[in-house]
């Protein structure tokens, strides 16, 4: 596995190799800030940082045609949507068709076999989750001259294909964009979806950039009353906790005491069932205030880290919009055109839809 040994001291366990670490590292971040596949490898092989086959020796037979000593975008592909990288072990990706023939073929990923957290992770979840996410969004073909700005995020409301950018023309050095289920039907399913590029791409971001303005100046007009206001719930959520906590101390000692009781005889077995089972329904209602407050205080919480994160992302987009292809990537998830030429855009974070 690239990036990981084998423990000497134990077979069964995986250790990070951290030569190989430090380049999967740098392929996931280079695919988070919106290089797709094909760049990866270009990159890669054009600094001669050295492949998975180089590091164990390994030659590919002529019949893949793979030379050694260059970055494929298949591998690349494979490391970033691998997760033994987050610590899984990952199991019965392929299988033998019997055990007469060499010849394999690959499991549906439902049917994989994941044993979580089994080895030292190199890639933290929430990169690994959110990588999965930019995948598609940075796809592009190998061989594109042009790279655009709304690659990988364009899709027909119709069928749910994407929609591929094509190359300018010559008659008037404009490029227009395609359904690609169109394409691939020679034009009989779906409709052509045809528009001109540029124009579609400064509509959509200054729709973008819109949307993100009145956001932002939304939030600072309410941000200084949100502000005493969460200070206020919050005193209030300690205030409630401490007496919940002191409640419950109370009904402890007195579960002990009534327990003395009835061992000196004070009170009897079955008022002590009585006392017993009162107090202690009271102890699981209190129990369960405390956990309801503190998950609505983790709620909030969250809630206002995401806001930070959003404010931040969209004051950065807005300085420079068309030349900000990492940031758009995180806040657009995907871009649905509609034969009527009506766009509409599906947000990454919820507060923007």
């Amino acid at each position: 596995m690239f990036g990981y040994d084998i423990d000497p001291e134990n077979k069964h366990h995986l250790i990070i190799n951290e030569e190989q670490a430090k380049i999967v590292r740098r392929i996931f971040k280079m695919c988070n800030e919106g290089l797709n596949c094909y760049k990866i490898a270009e990159i890669l092989t054009k600094e001669n940082i050295k492949t998975p086959a180089q590091f164990h020796n390994f030659r590919w037979r002529k019949a893949y045609n793979y030379k050694f000593g260059i970055w494929h975008s298949s591998s690349i592909k494979m490391i970033l949507t691998n997760e033994m990288y987050i610590g899984n072990m990952v199991q019965n990706k392929r299988t033998t068709i019997n055990h007469k023939l060499k010849k394999f073929r690959y499991v549906n990923p439902e049917n994989w076999i994941i044993v979580e957290n089994t080895h030292e992770p190199i890639i933290d979840k929430e990169l690994f989750y959110e990588t999965q996410k930019r995948i598609p969004k940075n796809c592009g073909r190998k061989d594109k001259k042009e790279n655009h700005l709304l690659d990988g995020l364009l899709y027909c409301h119709e069928c749910g294909y994407k929609i591929f950018v094509q190359g300018r023309r010559k008659s008037d050095n404009n490029c227009y964009t395609m359904c690609t289920r169109y394409k691939s039907t020679h034009y009989s399913d779906c409709s052509s979806h045809c528009n001109n590029y540029d124009k579609l791409e400064s509509l959509i971001i200054k729709t973008i950039k819109d949307i993100c303005t009145k956001y932002i100046n939304e939030k600072n007009i309410s941000s200084k009353v949100e502000k005493e206001y969460n200070k206020k719930q919050s005193d209030d959520f300690h205030v409630d906790k401490v007496k919940l906590q002191n409640e419950l101390k109370q009904l402890e000692r007195q579960l002990d005491d009534t327990y003395i009781d009835k061992l000196k005889g004070i009170i009897d077995d079955n008022m002590y069932m009585r006392v017993n089972n009162r107090i202690k329904n009271r102890m699981e209602e209190i129990n369960s205030e405390i956990n309801s407050t503190e998950n609505n205080e983790s709620k909030k919480q969250a809630l206002i880290k995401e806001r930070k994160i959003i404010k931040d992302v969209i004051n950065r987009f807005l300085k420079d919009p068309f030349n900000s292809r990492e940031l758009l990537v995180r806040l657009v998830d995907r871009i649905e055109i509609h034969d009527d030429k009506s766009i509409d855009i599906k947000f990454s974070f919820k507060e923007l839809c």
